[in-house]
């Protein structure tokens, strides 16, 4: 399927041009031949003359060239051999175009001009197409796209990917085509363009009917078709016409396709679109043919036959105009040929001359350059003595700086020595109250076990024996860690406070953990268990009867925090209780006390414990220890 031209029609050779001719002819009046913005106006000025005066956009075009060459202006060489391509692509002299395209692309390439760079490779990507090379046409929209792809969106974002579209269609890759016409859809609609939305909905549903994709067709073309009669765009309203009219067609919805043909036959009359005009008649014939309405059919079968003829004669009328105009170009070259060689003869006779003024201007600078030679050399040494001078004081600076500096490290060495011998005692006081700790453990279960065997409750002896047996080995696996998971604290907690439960009636007890991914935190082996015991046997011990203990795991403010609350008889009624019995404190909890102050010191980190007393007005209800152990502990 050959698709229409682009969207854009020829994106402007250097820019889309907003100035007005009377602005440009101000311009190029009133500047001076040094001004190079002499040479854009020219420029400008010969693209407007493209479709209406070409021999005038030629000789403005020359003129910028001799303007930009005499004043030695890269950028105008470059833009100015791409404008020359724009005026041999109007003639239709599509092999000079693409000489002088490719010529401008190699001078703006060596300055780098990214703008005009990309005007010159549209237009060689023009010239392919129309050359029936669109492979070629695909690889340099391609670049030009990559060029440009991470700007802002533009007009040109949108031009790009409708040629990408459109060269992909004349090259029979369908499915390429119509992502190219969804990228101007998405561009038009980040840019609220009605042009691009409309283009692009035409565009893919031209893509869609090839595809035999019919409902999508009427989709698109319906978009477009809405969007084109809002903004009275006549040329994309007939397109979307001839779409849906074609569509419908291909779906034996006859009334509908006459509905949208005849709409489509009248705007095409209306607005003298051949070309449209002569798909309709086409379409028309077909249908009517399909209905059996075979006057009608004929009617416009002939109607189809007479326009094409017409187009066609158009066509040959345009081509042997192309010819005349190749033939003509190809006289012009031939004595633009023999201008060339005068040119270059002048241009050696010229060179000789400069060559001998050259000789002469050498023989005076080099006595100039005796007579200063000795002087030269007089400043050389003082430049010499100076530098020498400097040198040795920039080593002596250097070489203080450097003692200074292996200083500073043989301090900071002796500190980082200090302070490995410091964790190092705090770790051997750390490994040395966990030892004492797991003992006094033990030596508190074993009393417990020696109760049970005593009073001849073998049973629950050895239920309570299986049960430290676990606790022991657990307790032996974290011996040597300085952390452990939760999920092991967890455990061993467990354990130890059905240890407890055999030895306290009524003493319910629930261990929960908020969040899955807490379970992998790690923590001091043994640091909850202190606090569990305390519960129990201070806070829970003098309780009669419903003894409840609740530990939570939980995260806060990027903290590991661990609640113990008991329902026992609170701090107040536990240390009144202790002073009767003259009881100090406990030795878990004075080692887990000197254990957690160890930690703060060697870590900088602040390992809180908040105990209080729960209360509803002065009814006791028990006692909460919240633990925050911070994420970073290692």
């Amino acid at each position: 399927m050959k698709f229409w031209i682009t969207l854009f029609g020829i994106i402007s050779v250097i820019s889309i041009w907003t100035q007005e001719k009377d602005s440009l002819l101000d311009i190029i009046s009133t500047s001076d031949d040094g001004d190079t913005n002499k040479v854009h106006a020219l420029v400008d000025l010969a693209a407007i003359h493209y479709h209406d005066n070409l021999d005038t956009s030629k000789i403005l075009v020359l003129e910028a060239l001799h303007f930009a060459m005499h004043q030695d202006y890269t950028r105008g060489i470059g833009f100015s051999n791409t404008a020359m391509s724009g005026y041999f692509f109007q003639k239709g002299d599509f092999d000079s175009a693409l000489v002088y395209a490719n010529k401008g692309v190699e001078i703006l390439e060596s300055i780098k001009d990214k703008q005009h760079i990309l005007a010159a490779y549209n237009n060689i990507a023009l010239i392919y197409n129309n050359m029936d090379k669109p492979e070629e046409a695909i690889k340099i929209y391609l670049k030009i796209y990559s060029l440009i792809e991470q700007n802002n969106p533009s007009v040109q974002h949108m031009a790009i990917c409708n040629n990408l579209a459109i060269a992909y269609g004349n090259n029979h890759q369908p499915e390429e085509s119509k992502t190219w016409f969804s990228k101007v859809v998405n561009y038009a609609e980040e840019m609220e363009s009605p042009m691009g939305l409309v283009y692009g909905y035409n565009g893919i549903s031209i893509v869609n009917i090839e595809l035999e994709e019919y409902d999508e067709a009427i989709d698109n073309a319906s978009k477009a078709l809405q969007i084109g009669l809002e903004n009275g765009m006549d040329k994309t309203v007939l397109e979307s016409y001839q779409n849906l009219g074609t569509s419908f067609l291909k779906k034996k919805n006859y009334n509908k396709a006459v509905e949208h043909f005849n709409e489509g036959k009248l705007l095409a009359e209306k607005i003298g679109a051949k070309r449209n005009l002569e798909v309709i008649y086409k379409g028309l014939s077909d249908l009517y043919l399909k209905q059996q309405k075979f006057e009608l059919a004929y009617e416009f079968n002939d109607k189809f036959h007479a326009i094409k003829d017409s187009i066609f004669t158009e066509d040959k009328v345009a081509l042997i105009e192309e010819l005349e105009k190749k033939y003509e170009t190809a006289e012009l070259k031939s004595k633009q040929a023999q201008l060339e060689l005068e040119k270059e003869q002048l241009t050696k006779e010229a060179e000789l001359e400069a060559i001998k003024n050259m000789q002469l201007s050498q023989e005076k600078e080099l006595e100039a350059l005796r007579a200063k030679r000795n002087q030269n050399y007089l400043i050389t040494s003082i430049v010499i003595a100076l530098i020498l001078a400097s040198a040795g004081l920039l080593y002596f600076l250097q070489f203080k700086k450097r003692k200074q500096s292996e200083f500073k490290q043989i301090e900071l060495d002796e500190q980082n020595k200090r302070l490995m011998v410091e964790n190092q005692y705090k770790d051997a006081e750390l490994k040395a109250i966990k030892a004492q700790m797991n003992p006094h453990f033990m030596f508190n279960a074993l009393n417990s076990i020696q109760e049970y065997i005593i009073f001849n409750e073998k049973e629950l002896a050895s239920d309570y024996l299986g049960k430290f047996a676990d606790l022991m080995r657990l307790y032996l696996n974290q011996s040597n860690q300085n952390l452990i998971k939760i999920e092991d604290e967890i455990k061993s907690l467990h354990l130890y406070i059905e240890l407890e439960a055999l030895r306290q009636e009524d003493l319910s007890f629930a261990i929960k953990c908020e969040d899955d991914f807490l379970m992998e935190k790690k923590l001091p082996p043994m640091l909850i268990q202190p606090y569990v015991e305390n519960a129990i046997k201070h806070g829970l011990w003098h309780k009669k009867s419903n003894k409840k203990l609740k530990i939570l795991f939980y995260e806060k403010n990027e903290l590991i925090v661990c609640e113990v609350i008991d329902n026992g008889v609170g701090l107040v009624e536990s240390k009144r209780i202790q002073d009767q019995k003259g009881n100090h404190q406990s030795f878990s909890t004075a080692a887990n006390e000197n254990r957690i102050k160890i930690i703060q010191e060697k870590h900088g980190n602040k390992l809180n414990i908040t105990i209080e007393e729960l209360k509803e007005g002065e009814l006791v209800l028990g006692t909460r220890v919240e633990i925050q152990i911070p994420n970073n502990l290692s």
